[in-house]
């Protein structure tokens, strides 16, 4: 901040000269041993770097030169004035020293100058002020010594008794011409203020007083308060006008104090500017700023409320015509605004469009329609809606350049769409998230065309681009992470293989093309390996083929298959030849072999289907062994051989029963 000291009155330093030796006159009758005091009293007043004044106790250096610029300091002290609300004080110059103000200051008759610099932060010495009249009164505190003595030092002439005769006339005798130290030279016209053009030359000012007024002859300048830094600007000294207005409520006359002053604008930039301001005050207060502004191209910016004429008849603007508010008065079915031109008009704000109020039409802003609305053609919605649906356009994954859009639904918050609630990460496109979700269980899409149908807490993608195409049907805490993996819902699944299923309960797909379906309550599953079909439940297994209950089961207590074989659920019942099977079993080739998927080469022994079709003709292909089938021709063919084992075991029976009678006949014929 900083102060300068502005308007010190010439006529308080004449005053005050007056003063003085009116007071020295005084003093001089009272008592012929006071000295006259030593000092001058000053006023100024303080104002900071944009021109408030400053007020309560400062310090401030007073110093003495003979030059108005440069030059050595002849005297100087520093003591604290007060200041009062309007930044006034009053000095006295040589109060800090018992013996007041040096003489020598001004025995010479040479022009003094006095500087002013405010002790505080970045302040500097403010313009110098000449001093005139009374400080070289001073000079006259040479009459209390002769020589430099007191008056004791010397002797006095004797009382002269008073004669009785006629009044003598007194004895006149001249005063002693004063010759000042130095006469002053020059010469100038009556009613010009004198100028100071050199240290001891007087001649013409522009000033010129006339009769109750003053003329100047030349540019009368305002400068700046101070030197504007990067850190602010400073405004002029201030143009200040004073009307006088009698106050009823204070029964008083009050100041109505006007004030014009240049203030700076856009400082320390690169088209630094200024501008006029007018600021008023109303009694003692400090001025403040009106809103009357001109800036450096003469646009005027009028104070707020600022009203003008009422126009009556055509008025003709040539430029721009600026206004919060057009007010028609013309009569009903008149057009109160008429525009010869096909150009638009911009911005032209109507109560009726086509004879409808606003009302009638949708905003840019929110809108509820309660009628039916039609649309013929596209709908291009981008954004929320309902808070429920939020769309997005025209997205591009730049890390693969595909572009597609997002439908994102269930559980949003508005404005919050990347982290407060169901979102797409990883840049990804072509995202669906039907709905579902809730607060700290969101449903997010991680990579590019994943979906997530609902539930809470599910993702669809591995966030990396690898899991593409991955989906979720729904349920509680899925994660399908593998290229076109899909978790159809339940809780806590994960595949994470390409092209796995999970589902259930805890199932873990992780192998390429393997499906795992899990319900051990509270036990998790993983897939058997690539292509694996894995089924984990604590129940029984059941595979139904149609709607009569035709199909297999796996007991959760035998760990065997049992397939349906109900009476009832067949017909065209025959008998069979089991002999006939057995000895068609017996002329089919049985083989051993390994399957040519089996990369392990395991052995088995059976039958080719081909074979097993030729020599019974059972089943839908000669591709395929029912294990019904395979089963009914074992049991045939057990039957068969059952059979012939009995024939058979019939003529060992009877051959046996013959032997024995022909062993009795002979030993009876033995002698």
């Amino acid at each position: 901040m900083r102060l300068q000291v502005a308007y010190v009155s010439a006529f308080c330093l004449i005053l005050m000269s007056g003063a003085a030796v009116f007071g020295q006159e005084q003093a001089a009758s009272a008592s012929s041993t006071t000295n006259v005091p030593r000092l001058v009293s000053f006023s100024g007043t303080l104002k900071d770097g944009v021109g408030k004044p400053v007020s309560g106790p400062v310090s401030a250096t007073f110093s003495m030169f003979a030059q108005q610029e440069g030059g050595t300091a002849l005297w100087s002290e520093t003591q604290t004035v007060n200041a009062d609300a309007e930044g006034k004080y009053t000095a006295f110059l040589g109060a800090t020293n018992p013996n007041g103000l040096p003489l020598e200051l001004f025995t010479t008759g040479a022009a003094r100058w006095l500087a002013v610099e405010p002790g505080v932060p970045a302040a500097v010495e403010l313009s110098r002020v000449l001093l005139v009249g009374v400080p070289y009164a001073l000079k006259a505190a040479d009459a209390d010594t002769l020589g430099g003595k007191p008056a004791s030092a010397f002797l006095t002439a004797p009382a002269q008794t008073p004669q009785a005769s006629a009044p003598a006339t007194p004895e006149i005798t001249a005063i002693p011409s004063i010759t000042p130290a130095i006469t002053p030279t020059g010469n100038g016209a009556t009613d010009y203020v004198p100028l100071w053009t050199s240290s001891t030359n007087l001649g013409n000012s522009i000033l010129f007083q006339g009769a109750g007024f003053l003329s100047i002859g030349g540019g009368l300048q305002f400068p700046a308060l101070a030197a504007a830094t990067t850190l602010i600007g400073s405004p002029s000294q201030p143009l200040d006008l004073f009307a006088s207005a009698f106050n009823s409520s204070t029964n008083a006359a009050a100041l109505q104090h006007f004030r014009w002053q240049a203030e700076p604008a856009a400082n320390n930039t690169t088209t630094p500017s200024g501008k006029v301001d007018l600021l008023y005050a109303s009694g003692a207060g400090t001025p403040a700023e009106t809103g009357l502004s001109i800036n450096g191209a003469g646009v005027i910016t009028f104070a707020l409320g600022q009203t003008f004429p009422s126009v009556t008849g055509n008025e003709a603007v040539s430029g721009n015509l600026s206004a919060s508010q057009l007010f028609s008065t013309v009569e009903q079915g008149t057009a109160p605004l008429k525009v010869n031109s096909s150009t638009q008009v911009a911005n032209l704000n109507a109560t009726y469009l086509d004879g409808y109020s606003a009302g009638y039409f949708a905003t840019l802003g929110s809108n509820n329609f309660s009628g039916t609305e039609t649309i013929n053609g596209y709908l291009n919605v981008s954004g929320f809606i309902n808070d429920a649906l939020f769309l997005q356009a025209n997205v591009t994954d730049p890390a693969r350049g595909y572009t597609s859009s997002n439908v994102i639904g269930g559980y949003l918050q508005h404005g919050k769409i990347l982290t407060g609630g169901n979102h797409v990460t990883n840049q990804a496109t072509g995202a669906t998230i039907a709905g579902g979700g809730l607060a700290g269980y969101l449903n997010i899409v991680s990579d590019d065309f994943g979906t997530v149908s609902g539930g809470l807490a599910n993702t669809a993608g591995a966030g990396n681009g690898n899991g593409q195409l991955a989906t979720v049907g729904g349920g509680f805490g899925n994660t399908a992470s593998g290229l076109d993996s899909t978790v159809s819902g339940g809780e806590f699944n994960t595949a994470a293989g390409t092209a796995s299923f999970a589902g259930g309960n805890r199932a873990n797909a992780n192998d390429y093309g393997s499906f795992v379906w899990c319900q051990q309550l509270g036990d998790q599953c993983n897939s058997n390996g690539t292509n694996s079909f894995t089924v984990s439940v604590d129940g029984p297994v059941y595979f139904y083929d149609g709607q009569y209950g035709q199909g297999c089961y796996l007991s959760a207590s035998s760990g065997s298959w049992a397939c349906s074989s109900n009476r009832n659920l067949k017909n065209n019942i025959r008998s069979v030849d089991s002999r006939s099977i057995l000895q068609r079993v017996a002329e089919m080739p049985i083989s051993q072999w390994s399957m040519k998927a089996d990369t392990a080469g395991n052995n088995h022994i059976g039958p080719m289907a081909q074979d097993f079709y030729a020599a019974f003709g059972l089943g839908e292909s000669d591709k395929y062994i029912a294990q019904g089938d395979a089963q009914g021709v074992a049991l045939a063919s057990i039957q068969g051989l059952y059979q012939e084992l009995k024939e058979k075991d019939e003529k060992i029976e009877r051959l046996s029963l013959e032997l024995h009678a022909l062993e009795a006949l002979v030993r009876k014929e033995k002698p």
